[in-house]
């Protein structure tokens, strides 16, 4: 069933041009630099989609506990390419592969876009798992629930580089946590990792006493870029992601300047 995705908001930057692209439970709002946007990129866009849905489809019928396994599974020489990233992505960090779908949903198209002789600059959301390659930073809302710092917050990455940002909640949204984290977002090298990880790590907040070693094990697990988390009124930030103020007010969606912090520095608190 579809769900609205009320959180889109299109930013007052002119850098990027948005559209949208829907396809069953697929749902993606994709932006491109402006001189390489064209209207067919849309049905160009659909058309990826569909072929890799009946692929994964096709393959889950073949392999059911692809769908339903909280753990790891092997990988399969048989498997579409689009399953075998969420298997690798999944192993890595200790998952199901499902963690995974809506992250390698957003690489695949946004290598699509990033073929040459299509897009230069490129962002595609997935249900808040995004891909993204530009030369400029980047500024992302985090939005986390109930949570008193939803939507007070963004994160910030310097562009540059193809990345992925990926957010899981235990209160918010579709997808199974077995955590309580209002929301852990996670940048990883590639969405599908990054969206993985992000399960992964929230499935390890149950309160905001947690959020300190979950950031101290982020900051050591392969893989991981950075990583921010909110459970109630704590917080915690570390890696290449800085947390910014937004303003209520605010599209909560540009594309901002900023500096990232380093890898080392990590930080943790409380609202009030």
């Amino acid at each position: 069933m579809y769900e609205p995705r009320t959180y889109r908001v299109r930013p007052r930057s002119g850098r990027l041009e948005y559209f949208a692209v829907r396809y069953r439970e697929t749902d993606l709002w994709i932006g491109v630099d402006r001189p390489s946007f064209r209207p067919s990129l849309g049905q160009d866009v659909l058309e990826r989609v569909i072929d890799l849905r009946l692929r994964l489809d096709g393959y889950i019928e073949r392999r059911p506990e692809f769908r339903t396994s909280f753990e790891p599974l092997p990988e399969d020489v048989r498997a579409p390419a689009i399953a075998t990233a969420m298997l690798r992505a999944a192993r890595e960090a200790g998952v199901g592969p499902m963690a995974a779908v809506a992250g390698t949903f957003s690489d695949f198209v946004a290598r699509f876009l990033l073929d040459p002789g299509r897009c230069r600059e490129v962002v595609v959301e997935n249900g808040g798992d995004v891909a993204l390659s530009g030369t400029g930073d980047f500024t992302a809302a985090l939005l986390a629930g109930s949570s008193p710092l939803s939507g007070r917050l963004g994160l910030r990455l310097r562009g540059g580089g193809y990345r992925g940002l990926a957010a899981s909640a235990g209160r918010v949204g579709p997808s199974y946590s077995a955590g309580r984290a209002d929301a852990c977002a996670v940048l990883a090298r590639d969405a599908a990792r990054a969206d993985a990880f992000a399960t992964a790590f929230g499935n390890r907040v149950g309160s905001g006493e947690d959020i300190g070693p979950a950031l101290a094990r982020a900051l050591r697990t392969e893989g991981v870029l950075g990583i921010a988390l909110v459970a109630g009124s704590a917080f915690g930030c570390a890696g290449d992601l800085e947390v910014v103020p937004l303003d209520p007010g605010s599209d909560q969606g540009g594309v901002r300047t900023a500096a990232p912090e380093s890898r080392a520095a990590a930080r943790a608190g409380r609202l009030g």
